[in-house]
């Protein structure tokens, strides 16, 4: 009778233990994806920047709200960098949707 508990405890104790192991790579694949999406929004966002023909503007919304911050020529969305060609008037925004605009060879985004 012991025999049959131990070997179910023993089981249980094994089931418990994997799937804590497959919740925790699932946690982990779901970071990786999430990173990969803003990076893929950081590229897209530059490119859009650096497309910008001269006294136009356009309108970029993201899934959710972003942080973009401006440094010199390095844009940043949440952290993620990427450095463009064009030149910027604006710092810091935080918004769902954004207004990039480019004035006299000036990039500006509201």
């Amino acid at each position: 009778m012991i025999d049959w508990f131990a070997s179910k405890l023993g089981i249980i104790v094994f089931v418990v233990v994997v799937s804590g192991i497959l919740l925790y790579f699932a946690g982990i694949q779901n970071t990786i994806y999430l990173n990969a999406v803003v990076i893929q929004e950081v590229n897209d966002l530059a490119k859009v920047v650096d497309g910008l023909c001269d006294n136009c503007s356009t309108e970029y919304s993201f899934d959710d709200s972003r942080n973009v911050t401006i440094v010199d020529n390095l844009l940043s969305l949440d952290g993620v960098e990427r450095t463009v060609v064009s030149e910027f008037v604006s710092d810091s925004i935080e918004k769902k949707e954004i207004v990039i605009k480019n004035v006299n060879a000036k990039i500006k985004i509201e």
